[in-house]
């Protein structure tokens, strides 16, 4: 050790002192309120650069400088122009200049004073205007406005700004017999930490009752029972620790009423201050939060604490999930944790308690989310149904509503309530402005070529064909039509083409009819009896005779004789055809055919006979409810020009 000290004593005597000519120039230093001193060869500091010299900075007007301006203004006016300028000021809220105004002037200053100023400031909530007014002013004196000054600012809550103007303004503050010595009340210490007690301003009434000592009057236990009561657990748990107050105030109790409060924080703040870990744990905290139900913090701090490897305390925080119905939670944190493989935690059932506890949202997604359709088939329906009959119930709710609002009775009360403010309920009006219908095109079916096969004439080109080349025993045979004799037409052996005009009237209606449904023919029956006669009633007269105005048509070749006219009484009309759902009837025998048209509409639809035009229309029930539209070939039943 010796040997140590007395080598660095001699490195010491080796270092020799240098001249006031070698050594730098000293540092000015600032010593108090002392001005540094310069070296004498010290270079000159060259002045900051200013940031913005084209801006134009005016500088603030001095009170002296604004009160020699008013007096000299205020000299050459009337009093009446002092009293208008004066008013301007006040409500242009121009304060300062209206107080310099009437201190500028004689006539001004005998009939206002500048304590209404300093009112009306306070009016306008602007303390630190109205405390430089009366320190500018000197409107100390004026106690009465001094104390009006500290009233507001403890209405205002403002009580360190209180408290520093009462300790500027007030004589004597502080001390004990200044209220008795005056008739009148003054703010003192007492009165201010009273205000702020009445005021639950536990914590600033505490700062100031140590700073003006009057702890005997304001005991500090009265104090920390009041921010416990406030629940300002941090500033009470402070207090407790800074006058060791631990026997009188548990602690422990203390911390228990933050986490009873979900104060989480404050808590854990509160146990690092006190130096109470061993007691509560990072386990135990995330155990009362767990019983609290506060997941979001169980989870934060899961992670803070490092226990998320705690498959035990991961399965009571998905168990009480569950218990508080926090099934998207449970279903999100079983999968995330990997208990899902487990089977109280099983995704399948979890969404069943979804479903059962009526969560649906919750129950979709996760069965959208984990592809389980085909496992919740009827889930999924009943989710359906049970959504329709929450929106049918909901609209016949807001219905029954709406009607209990509009009712007489509820208007004349509401009238009553309201008076004059009472509004007619606007009736709602909807107003289609514009339809927008969307045709979405159907794709063409892919139809047989029909090319190869050779069009066969129909019936009429066929008659025509044979009426204009002239009869002929083939053509007539290749009709495979049978016809009664000659004399069922009455008009003994001469016919003309007008007589079977009707006919094709019946050709040409029986058009209008869709081709029907291809079924299997109906077995043989024998032909029906003739249907009974009608009642007289119901016997519809014959048609009007028709009239033509053309010349007769060619007479019908006379190998093959015309079918004879039906006689007697017409048959009633016959049900629609199977097209519209009605059974078909079986097929009339030839015997009965009554014309042409009839004949081949019996051989082409295998239906039975269509009426007379002369017959009743079908009854509303049987005809269908949408028209069928189909094709009708354009029949012309002029007669044909005579061969010469």
């Amino acid at each position: 050790m010796s040997s140590l000290e007395d080598k660095g004593d001699a490195a010491k005597k080796k270092v020799g002192w240098k001249s006031n000519e070698t050594l730098p120039p000293p540092r000015t230093r600032s010593r108090g309120k002392d001005k540094p001193v310069a070296p004498a060869n010290a270079k000159e500091v060259t002045p900051p650069r200013a940031r913005n010299n084209n801006r134009d900075r005016t500088p603030p007007i001095s009170s002296n400088v604004r009160n020699m301006t008013a007096s000299l203004a205020s000299s050459k006016l009337a009093p009446a122009d002092l009293e208008q300028q004066l008013q301007e000021l006040l409500t242009s809220c121009r304060f300062e200049d209206a107080a310099a105004w009437i201190k500028g002037s004689a006539y001004l200053s005998e009939k206002y004073k500048l304590a209404d100023v300093v009112r009306l400031v306070l009016d306008q909530r602007q303390f630190d205007l109205a405390g430089r007014l009366i320190r500018e002013h000197k409107l100390a004196d004026n106690q009465q406005l001094v104390t009006f000054f500290i009233m507001e600012l403890v209405r205002s809550g403002r009580f360190h700004l209180a408290v520093r103007y009462a300790q500027e303004l007030v004589p004597e503050f502080n001390a004990g017999d200044a209220a008795s010595a005056t008739n009148r009340p003054m703010w003192t210490p007492m009165t201010l930490i009273k205000a702020m007690i009445r005021a639950q301003q536990y914590k600033t009434g505490l700062k100031y009752t140590k700073q003006f000592n009057l702890e005997a009057e304001f005991p500090v236990k009265k104090f920390i029972q009041g921010l416990v009561q406030e629940k300002a657990w941090v500033d009470a748990f402070s207090v407790i620790l800074e006058h060791k107050l631990e026997a009188e105030f548990s602690v422990d109790l203390l911390i228990d009423n933050m986490l009873g409060a979900r104060q989480w924080s404050s808590a854990i703040k509160c146990i690092k201050m006190g130096k109470r870990g061993d007691v509560y744990t990072g386990k135990v905290l995330v155990l009362r939060m767990i019983l609290c139900g506060d997941f979001l913090s169980t989870l934060t701090f899961l992670k803070e604490f490092d226990l998320t490897d705690d498959v035990a305390l991961v399965r009571q925080m998905i168990s009480s999930m569950l218990r508080y119905g926090e099934f998207y939670k449970a279903i999100k944190y079983s999968i995330k944790f990997g208990l899902s493989t487990e089977p109280a935690f099983d995704s399948a059932r979890l969404i069943e308690l979804a479903v059962d506890r009526k969560q649906y949202h919750v129950a979709r997604l996760y069965i959208k989310k984990l592809k389980l359709e085909a496992q919740f088939q009827d889930d999924l329906r009943h989710i359906a149904h049970e959504k329709d009959d929450m929106l049918v119930r909901f609209r016949d709710f807001m219905a029954r509503k709406r009607q209990r609002q509009r009712s007489p009775e509820f208007q004349a009360r509401l009238r009553l309530c309201l008076g004059g403010d009472y509004e007619e309920p606007e009736e709602e009006v909807e107003v289609v402005l514009s339809v927008e219908e969307e045709v979405v095109p159907r794709k063409p079916r892919a139809t047989t070529p029909v090319a190869s096969t050779p069009k066969t004439p129909s019936f009429l080109e066929r008659l025509r064909m044979m009426d204009s080349s002239g009869p002929s025993p083939s053509s007539l045979s290749s009709l495979n039509f049978s016809f009664d004799s000659l004399n069922g037409l009455g008009n003994g052996g001469s016919t003309s083409f007008a007589d079977i005009d009707r006919s094709f009237a019946d050709v040409d209606r029986a058009f209008a009819y869709p081709t029907a449904v291809p079924q299997q023919p109906p077995p043989r029956m024998s032909p029906p009896p003739p249907p009974p006669p009608l009642p007289p009633q119901q016997h519809y007269p014959p048609p009007p005779p028709q009239q033509h105005h053309y010349p007769p048509q060619p007479p019908l070749p006379m190998s093959m004789p015309p079918p004879p006219l039906p006689r007697g009484t017409p048959y009633a009309p016959p049900p629609p055809s199977a097209y519209y759902g009605y059974q078909p009837q079986p097929p009339m025998p030839s015997s009965s055919v009554a014309s042409l048209a009839m004949q081949f509409h019996a051989h082409q639809m295998q239906a039975p006979p269509l009426p007379p035009p002369h017959a009743p229309p079908l009854p509303s029930q049987a005809m269908p409810t949408k028209p069928h539209r189909a094709f009708v070939p354009s029949l012309s039943l002029k007669p044909f020009p005579k061969q010469q």
